[in-house]
């Protein structure tokens, strides 16, 4: 099973102990990729933590998804998202490439975030805007949020790709 360094897409960077820390009931860190924050807007980078038990009571959910207003601007503010598993269903699935030659599976968090692996064969760009890669190496499916590899008989893979004129999961 081919899987994702989700260390090297911690794109804000975050201590995920101080975010456990910080966020009750905060388990593990998941990973960070594009996320549809309304149906009106873009897709914008996200760093997703999942909660095994979340306090309902208090209005808190499977995933907390933490985000800023500006990547590029030092006063930039940071928000706090929180989404049930099934509102995930549908953020959770990207295309990514795997390289045969260094073995690391790639995927682009975001619109022109340019990606190479290790040894430089394959790369990827686009995040979930568009998808553009480099001839070689293998096209994957990638779950988001196991990291792992969609394979094309799974429950997983064939669930993902049913899809309505929308786009939407029929």
């Amino acid at each position: 099973m081919k899987k994702i360094n989700k260390r090297k897409f911690n794109w804000f960077g975050f201590k995920h102990s101080k975010i456990k820390e910080h966020f009750e009931g905060i388990s593990h860190y998941c990973g960070t990729f594009s996320v549809k924050v309304n149906s009106d807007r873009e897709y914008v980078p996200c760093a997703v933590y999942y909660s095994k038990n979340p306090n309902r009571k208090k209005g808190h959910k499977d995933y907390l998804l933490l985000t800023t207003t500006d990547a590029l601007n030092d006063k930039r503010k940071m928000y706090v998202l929180g989404r049930d598993a099934a509102e995930m269903e549908e953020e959770r699935y990207q295309l990514g490439k795997y390289c045969p030659k260094c073995e690391e599976l790639i995927y682009s968090v975001s619109r022109h975030d340019y990606r190479t692996c290790k040894c430089g064969e394959c790369s990827v760009d686009g995040g979930k805007d568009y998808f553009r890669s480099s001839v070689k190496g293998e096209d994957i499916k990638i779950d988001l949020i196991t990291g792992e590899e969609v394979l094309p008989n799974s429950i997983k893979f064939i669930k993902s790709c049913k899809r309505g004129k929308n786009g939407k999961s029929k």
